[in-house]
This record gives structure tokens, sequence and C-alpha cells, in this order.
């Protein structure tokens, strides 16, 4: 199966935008991973994937992809019109949502599927695979909301990061190392608290609802 990555022009940084700002969304992170590389994973669960091919402008995923995931083979497209003219291939409709397409295509025979690198895949409770995608800023809160009630369920506390004796933990949580933990502040999970952060004092942490 061939993944292919593709620039959304609705999402910022579009043919248009800035390299800052292409910079910026491809080091974005979910839980610590790069949301790029937790897309191929996540993928991987379903389909079996051997190669993957992204636009020019995103050509900075290259190295990164190719770290992590050795096996695949990468190629850099340098104009738009090839995606286009690809055959065989799953591509959400213009008219249809991106969930509705991406499941649609589990039941097909396909050789490619394509999806805007900005979108986010993940596993729901019902084992579904499930593709949202983050048009704005309240998009990827959302989605984080959904992954941290489903993919975080237990307590996992980092032997280096520093808790005060006077915060609360509440919930399941993650908590990496080189976490500060302030005094008076409380934790309601699920929540993600990633490396080297620091939550001042009598802060609360917890999904928005």
């Amino acid at each position: 199966m061939k993944l292919i990555f593709f620039n959304n022009t609705n999402f910022k940084t579009s043919l248009s935008s800035t390299e800052d700002d292409i910079c910026s969304s491809i080091s974005a992170k979910l839980m610590g991973q790069h949301l790029a590389l937790r897309n191929i994973a996540v993928l991987n669960t379903v389909y079996n994937i051997k190669s993957i091919e992204i636009p020019s402008e995103l050509y900075l995923l290259n190295n990164l992809i190719h770290e992590y995931f050795p096996a695949i083979t990468i190629t850099i497209t340098k104009t738009r019109e090839v995606f286009q003219k690809s055959s065989n291939h799953y591509s959400p409709s213009q008219n249809g949502s991106l969930q509705t397409d991406l499941l649609a295509s589990l039941n097909e025979s396909t050789s490619s599927i394509r999806i805007p690198f900005n979108s986010i895949l993940h596993i729901n409770s019902e084992t579904e695979l499930v593709i949202d995608e983050t048009n704005h800023p309240w998009d990827f809160l959302k989605s984080i909301q959904k992954i941290l009630n489903v993919g975080v369920t237990s307590t996992k506390i980092s032997s280096r990061a520093k808790i005060s004796k006077t915060s609360i933990i509440e919930g399941p949580c993650i908590i990496e190392e080189g976490v500060v933990l302030d005094d008076f502040c409380k934790l309601k999970g699920p929540v993600y608290i990633g490396k080297n952060s620091f939550i001042g004092m009598g802060s609360l942490v917890r999904i928005a609802f």
C-alpha cells in the first residue's frame, strides 16, 4: 500500500505559506510523537505501508519519516498534478467527509491512500480507524480529547519528574521525564504532560468539555 500525503489548501500551510509556517506544522507533536509519524504508525495497523509520497513543499518530512521508518520508500513529488493523475487510489471526496470516505475505502481494493498531512488518525473505543482533519486549532484540541479518553487509561509517572507534595492527581495521566509540577496544582485525568513541561503554582489541568 502506498500512502500519499498532500498539503491541504484549507490549512494555513498552503502552497503560498512561508517556510516557517510549514516547518511549524511539520514539527507539531501529539503525546510526544510527531504527528506525521503517529499517523503512519496508526495507518500501519490497517494497511501495510510500503511507500510514501510527499509534495515538495513538505520535503522536511523526508528525513523524519526515513529515520523512524527506514524500510518505507519515500518519494518527493514536485507538482500536485501528479497526485491528481494517480490511478486506483483512495482520496477524500469533495462533498463527503474524510471519515465517511476513509471507512468506505476499507472495504475496497486500493493500491494507495491519500490523506492531508495535517489530519489526525486514531483508533476509537470501537477499534475503528478514525480520521480528523485539523484546519483550525480547535479541531486539533477536539482530536486530542478523543485520543486521551481512549489512550490514557492508567497513571504513569516518570521517576525523573518532580511532583510537589501539595499537588493532586486525579484519574489516569501520563507524566514524562523532566516535568515539574509546582505547588497546589491539580491534574484531572485523562491528561498527558510532555517532557520538560512546567506546570505553574495553582494550575488546573484537565480535558475541556
